[in-house]
């Protein structure tokens, strides 16, 4: 009458002793599995100029783009992924414990501002200032940086968050622009339009904005993912605010600050509708479509 009692703690103490004895080599195993599956996914970086065989603009931009390429090491590195994380699966586990984190741990560091467009449409700029009696004094000839968030994030994200507060506390004046339709700013009906991209327009005024409220400063345009896109294409599209030529007068009558230069962070490649975007698999493929609509 004992043997259904007796079966089970034979069975848990075999159990343990296996694992007493080969719990060694097996966390061994565990170790060196995880080296080999991390080192796969090391990569060194690969830049692909334009044909050689392009003459002209294209082989004169082609040539700039060598010169940076030879002058910036990091673009001739390895990339070695974060150890503890290193798959896309884990960094995008890791991502929404650091959004939980920003969202309900920390202290909203914005100051919100609701901008009127031409259109009478609304967007939302949410700004940061380098915090008084830091270790890092508030510059006064700084550029103000305007951070540009990714496709399927705002303001309120982890990334532009955290990236608002390394700035301040460089003592750069920061703002965040909310494209349409971003930020818990509805649409209304009479001036909807939206694109993930942004529209280079509504940077114009978000950057007259800037000029008036901190006057005489350059500004530096900083993109995060698909804001990248929308930074570049800015920076070839307003080449008439450079900081580095002179100025037009176009931009110096309406107090538009002079552009300093335009940062491309976690750009994203290959961005066409064939692209990299129709090979996005289940369930990443339903976290963006959500996050978009």
């Amino acid at each position: 009458q004992h043997y259904p009692t007796m079966l089970p703690r034979a069975l848990l103490r075999n159990l343990l002793q296996f694992w007493q004895r080969g719990r060694r080599p097996l966390a061994a195993a565990v170790v060196v599995a995880w080296i080999v599956h991390y080192l796969r996914g090391v990569r060194r970086v690969q830049v692909h100029l334009a044909n050689r065989a392009a003459g002209g603009t294209a082989s004169s931009a082609r040539g700039r783009t060598a010169r940076i390429v030879e002058r910036c090491g990091s673009l001739k590195m390895r990339y070695w992924p974060t150890w503890y994380a290193h798959t896309a699966l884990q960094q995008l586990m890791l991502l929404g414990l650091k959004e939980l984190r920003a969202r309900f741990l920390q202290r909203n560091p914005y100051r919100r501002q609701i901008l009127d467009l031409r259109d009478g449409a609304k967007i939302a700029l949410d700004w940061v200032v380098p915090p008084a009696g830091d270790d890092f004094p508030a510059s006064v000839s700084g550029p103000v940086c305007v951070l540009l968030h990714g496709a399927i994030q705002d303001s309120a994200s982890v990334t532009m968050k955290d990236l608002a507060r390394a700035l301040a506390k460089r003592g750069l004046t920061v703002v965040v622009m909310n494209r349409r339709g971003y930020g818990d700013v509805r649409l209304e009906s009479s001036s909807a339009k939206m694109a993930m991209f942004g529209f280079d327009e509504d940077l114009d005024e978000v950057l007259l904005e800037v000029g008036r409220s901190v006057p005489g400063r350059d500004v530096a345009v900083v993109g995060f993912s698909c804001g990248s896109g929308f930074a570049g294409r800015y920076a070839g599209t307003r080449s008439h605010l450079s900081a580095w030529g002179a100025p037009s007068a176009p931009a110096a009558a309406r107090h538009m600050p002079r552009l300093l230069c335009a940062v491309a962070y976690d750009p994203g490649y290959d961005v066409s509708p064939e692209g990299a975007v129709s090979r996005i698999s289940a369930p990443y493929s339903w976290v963006m479509n959500w996050s978009v609509k």
